[in-house]
């Protein structure tokens, strides 16, 4: 299955398409149909060429077959033929990259190391992982920038409060009210309810 569908096209509206489908028994349609998913598609989740590449060898086999059999095949050969131009690329350019022609830091030629061999969808991912960078600004990249945005901000809140060691949780409700809790037994009697005995307030001048 391809990350994306083969592209949508209006023959009428996009000439460039246009191929002599009538001359080997098939559809206009089948360009991005069933020729596309027969012969530009792999197991592996990819394209073998861009629309543009694949619409030219297309249109060139549609011409010069005498009759749709004679099409297919020759159809089957050039997807053989593409396929092996590009893993002979894809060897050649893993080499030169190895050989100290690159751009690229230890864990990123490692990625691709481990994408060339497999060629999982993991293997894909990581590697793209490994070619993010901080953005101009020096933010380091992160999967948050996908969340809405009222989740981000909760997540930004939280991050920040759980790095600031002034930061304190606010007191929970039974505290402020349950004069027995341990947040209330260490406060100081407020002073108008402090409570004098007969003889303190008989010596500050007061009526007992």
């Amino acid at each position: 299955m391809p990350w994306r569908q083969a592209p949508v096209v209006d023959f009428e509206q996009q000439p460039e398409y246009q191929w002599p489908f009538w001359n080997v028994g098939c559809r206009e349609a089948d360009l991005f149909g069933e020729l596309h998913q027969r012969f530009n598609e792999v197991p592996n989740p990819t394209f073998i060429q861009d629309p543009d590449a694949f619409h030219a060898d297309v249109f060139e086999l549609a011409r010069d077959s005498a009759n749709k059999d004679e099409f297919i095949a020759r159809l089957q050969e050039r997807r053989d033929l593409r396929l092996k131009e590009l893993d002979d690329f894809r060897r050649k350019i893993y080499i030169l990259l190895r050989s100290g022609f690159t751009s690229l830091d230890d864990n990123q030629v490692c990625r691709l190391m481990h994408m060339n061999l497999f060629a999982t969808l993991d293997s894909i991912v990581a590697l793209y992982a490994s070619l993010l960078a901080p953005n101009e600004y020096g933010e380091q990249p992160s999967l948050d920038e996908f969340l809405p945005s009222d989740e981000r901000r909760r997540r930004r809140e939280n991050r920040l409060q759980a790095c600031d060691p002034q930061s304190k949780p606010a007191p929970s409700p039974a505290d402020a009210t349950d004069p027995a809790s341990t947040s209330q037994s260490k406060m100081p009697t407020p002073p108008h309810l402090w409570a004098a005995s007969p003889r303190q307030r008989e010596a500050q001048g007061l009526r007992v």
